[in-house]
């Protein structure tokens, strides 16, 4: 079972990273072309603004989930800094678990909103296309950010049990050591 979500987390990686430089690819080639197409042809694209706009928030939300993956988000650590290695894996793992389900809850918002969104049957003004289809990567990407963060925060948690009962033995060996040398 291990496998399958390493598998699966890797696969989610991979998407991650091609939706993120192929949309930020096409919002450099969009520019330009649309630069070029006003100066040279005195002629630009209708819909490029409304195509980099939707691209942008593509990158955005997909950006968000994989900032969460690599731990590369902003963050204020000048509190959990001062803290001991331990206690500090603590607080991360649990500023992580609660920003992972304050996510998870804004998932559930957008989801929402694209529903709403979807029964209005609004359309892009330019494009023509469902605005639903263009919010929906923000429930997505929101999503998997949620469980970027939960991962995360879990993962640190997990390391610092390990290292609390790898001290709590550790301690108990060297209480068992004190305790004989005394018998002796």
């Amino acid at each position: 079972m291990k496998r399958i979500f390493q598998w699966l987390d890797n696969y989610i990686q991979k998407a991650e990273a091609a939706l993120l430089i192929g949309s930020i690819l096409l919002i450099a080639t969009n520019s330009i072309a649309n630069v070029l197409g006003r100066y040279l042809f005195n002629q630009s694209l209708y819909f490029s603004e409304e195509l980099n706009y939707f691209l942008i928030v593509a990158v955005t939300f997909i950006g968000c989930s994989y900032a969460a993956r690599q731990s590369r988000h902003i963050r204020m650590t000048a509190f959990t800094d001062m803290l001991p290695a331990r206690l500090k894996l603590l607080a991360d793992g649990t500023i992580y678990l609660l920003t992972g389900l304050l996510v998870a809850m804004l998932t559930w918002y957008a989801w929402q909103y694209v529903g709403k969104v979807a029964q209005m049957g609004r359309l892009s003004p330019a494009m023509q296309i469902p605005l639903s289809w263009v919010y929906l990567i923000a429930p997505l990407g929101l999503f998997f950010s949620a469980l970027q963060f939960l991962r995360v925060g879990l993962n640190k948690l997990k390391r610092f049990i390990c290292q609390t009962t790898r001290q709590n033995a550790s301690t108990a060996r060297l209480t068992q050591s004190a305790k004989q040398e005394k018998m002796l």
